[in-house]
Parts: structure tokens; C-alpha cells; sequence
């Protein structure tokens, strides 16, 4: 009965891809990292003030979702 099956042999390839996949990997990594280390002081600035959620359309007429901290 265990005849029947055999083990799927995949040889050289299968460790090529996995390297190469590897290696693309860490190669962008690697690129995103130094550009962002390498980014100029002022666009780090203007990166860290932008809103992380969307604000509402200003033509909305739909209340906020989530309460103001100003309201009383």
C-alpha cells in the first residue's frame, strides 16, 4: 500500500526560489529602511503632523462620529 505514493520532488528549484524570495525580501527592507533614515528633518516633521484617521467632508451634514472634546 505504500507504494502507492511517492514523494513529490522538487530538487534545485524549490531552494532557488526560497533564496531568491529571501533575498528580494530583505533587499527592500533594507532599500525602505535607508530611505527613511536618509529622509530630510523637515519632510519627518510634515509626516508625523498629518491626522491619522480621515476627517468628515466639510460639506457634511452628518454629525461626527465620535464626540468633541471642546462640546459641553
Amino acid at each position: 500500500m505504500l507504494d502507492q505514493f511517492k514523494r513529490v520532488e522538487y530538487g534545485d528549484l524549490a531552494l532557488i526560489a526560497a533564496a531568491i524570495s529571501i533575498i528580494l525580501l530583505l533587499a527592500v527592507f533594507i532599500t525602505v529602511s535607508i530611505r527613511s533614515f536618509l529622509m530630510p528633518k523637515a519632510a519627518l516633521d510634515a509626516l508625523a503632523a498629518l491626522p491619522l484617521d480621515d476627517s468628515p467632508p466639510a460639506d457634511s451634514t452628518a454629525p461626527p462620529t465620535h464626540p468633541s472634546p471642546t462640546q459641553p
